[in-house]
């Protein structure tokens, strides 16, 4: 009797424990709210702002800090724009940063701010235009590392699992 119930403790702690944790650790995580663009009127305004300077409508989309919808003077670049959204979030790829363009024409246009961040060559960066949208793409090494040590995880956890029902069998059977 005492061996049964050794086992379906054991059973418990390998089991549901592992279960609970993991649903606690997912449950704690912060998720941030995006900012919306306003619904209808033009694809992006341009304006005189508090210091009769001319502003334009950029957004920002990816691995950023502040995504969203920004008005900025017309002589920002990336970096003032990237700096006025909080700066890169972690994972970002800045080697393969996009501007899309519709204005007069669709047109990407690649910038690698990795290059400009070592050599700091503002000449080489390009200045925004209304209604621009800056895209700065996820690191491919930002996403497989995570789903890595979730395989890692859940590989130890299973030998674990698999070491007890072992020793308790071997416990059960040896009597």
């Amino acid at each position: 009797m005492l061996n049964k119930k050794c086992f379906l403790m054991a059973l418990f702690v390998s089991i549901i424990i592992p279960f609970y944790m993991y649903a606690e650790e997912t449950s704690n995580r912060e998720y941030r709210e995006t900012p919306t663009i306003p619904y209808g009127g033009p694809q992006y305004y341009v304006y005189l702002g508090a210091n009769r300077e001319l502003q334009i409508d950029v957004q920002v989309w990816g691995k950023i800090v502040k995504p969203g919808l920004y008005s900025v003077p017309k002589t920002t670049d990336i970096i003032g724009l990237i700096s006025f959204a909080g700066g890169p979030a972690d994972g970002a790829d800045l080697k393969k940063v996009k501007i899309v363009r519709n204005n007069p024409t669709a047109q990407i246009i690649k910038v690698d701010l990795k290059k400009y961040l070592s050599n700091g060559d503002i000449s080489k960066l390009p200045l925004l235009k209304p209604g621009d949208m800056i895209v700065i793409p996820e690191s491919p090494s930002y996403t497989f590392f995570p789903k890595f040590l979730q395989f890692f995880a859940l590989a130890a956890q299973t030998a674990s699992i698999i070491t007890a029902y072992v020793s308790m069998y071997y416990l059960i059977s040896r009597k």
